[in-house]
């Protein structure tokens, strides 16, 4: 009993330090995140799908349509950007239907967890969606032309495309 009790305390602690370490992610800074990027595009969500089947790797994504591309390499483009995975600090923040964003994206799909008490990838796959480039800082809402969350004040979307656009 008594190592029972010891091991299932290791256990939870193991498990806080992993969620603790999980919650430190980095924000890449702006050059670097755009060139993580295969495409940067300011989208609109059509709709949010949860794969209840459990036929796919990923759990959830939304449906979107492009509204302006800011980098873009002419590849064919998934309209699938995967919104759900293990390490909430990895999820986008996005994706209301109808909402507009800012996005970072890579081809595929990147699925994070936890690794050795470290945040890695746990599945990866090219099938048919995008993933979202650094996580929690790689989408912006935009709002009446107003990228929110670019800097400490919400800036106007056309400012933000010829930063980004200067980097390329």
């Amino acid at each position: 009993m008594r190592v029972t009790s010891v091991l299932a305390i290791a256990a939870v602690s193991i498990l806080f330090s992993a969620c603790v370490d999980a919650s430190r992610l980095r924000e890449m800074a702006l050059p670097e995140k755009v060139e993580e990027s295969d495409a940067i595009l300011v989208i609109e969500v059509i709709r949010n799908v949860e794969n209840a089947s459990g036929d796919s790797d990923v759990d959830a994504h939304s449906e979107f349509m492009v509204s302006e591309r800011v980098k873009w390499d002419g590849s064919s483009l998934s309209l699938r950007l995967v919104t759900y995975g293990p390490i909430p600090v990895m999820n986008p923040h996005c994706c209301l239907a109808g909402g507009k964003y800012l996005v970072f994206l890579r081809y595929g799909y990147r699925i994070f967890g936890i690794l050795d008490g470290e945040i890695g990838i746990v599945t990866e796959g090219e099938a048919d969606y995008v993933s979202v480039v650094n996580g929690r800082y790689g989408t912006y809402k935009i709002d009446d032309g107003q990228v929110i969350g670019w800097s400490d004040e919400p800036l106007a979307l056309d400012s933000v495309v010829k930063e980004i656009r200067r980097i390329e």
